[in-house]
C-alpha cells in the first residue's frame, strides 16, 4: 500500500558506476534508466534516487547537460526532475488542458524551468 510512482528518463549515453547499478539493480538500464514497476518514492531506496543520480553523473563526467527524469504518479500527476551538477530542480504542471489525443509530437524546451522560475529555490 501507499502512494506509488514510476519514472523514466530520455536515452543518455552514460556508463553508470557499478555502485549505482548494484544499489538500483531492479531498474532498467538501457542508455537512460527507468523503473521496472511502481515504487514508493519515499520509505525505501528510491528515496535517495535523485541525489544518487547526481552523484553518479558527477563521477562519470556527464558534463554540463541537464539530466531529466520524469515521475509518473499513480494519481495521474507528473513531476519533472532536472538534475544538474550542483542543483536538483523539481517542477510540476499547474493546470491540465483537454486535448484531442496526444498532441505533444516534439519537444522544444516546452517543460524547461525558466531562470525566473528558479528564484527562491536556490
Amino acid at each position: 500500500m501507499g502512494f506509488r510512482s514510476t519514472f523514466c528518463t530520455q536515452d543518455y549515453s552514460i556508463e553508470w558506476p557499478l555502485w549505482f547499478k548494484e544499489k538500483y539493480h531492479t531498474l532498467c538500464f538501457d542508455g537512460g534508466i527507468s523503473s521496472s514497476r511502481e515504487y514508493k518514492k519515499y520509505g525505501n531506496y528510491l528515496g535517495d534516487l535523485d541525489e544518487d543520480i547526481q552523484k553518479a553523473l558527477n563521477e562519470c563526467g556527464f558534463g554540463d547537460d541537464n539530466f531529466i527524469l520524469v515521475y509518473l504518479h499513480e494519481c495521474g500527476g507528473i513531476t519533472r526532475v532536472q538534475i544538474e551538477k550542483d542543483k536538483i530542480y523539481y517542477s510540476e504542471p499547474t493546470y491540465w488542458e483537454l486535448t484531442k489525443g496526444a498532441t505533444h509530437s516534439g519537444c522544444y524546451e516546452c517543460s524547461d524551468i525558466p531562470p525566473a522560475g528558479r528564484v527562491g529555490l536556490e
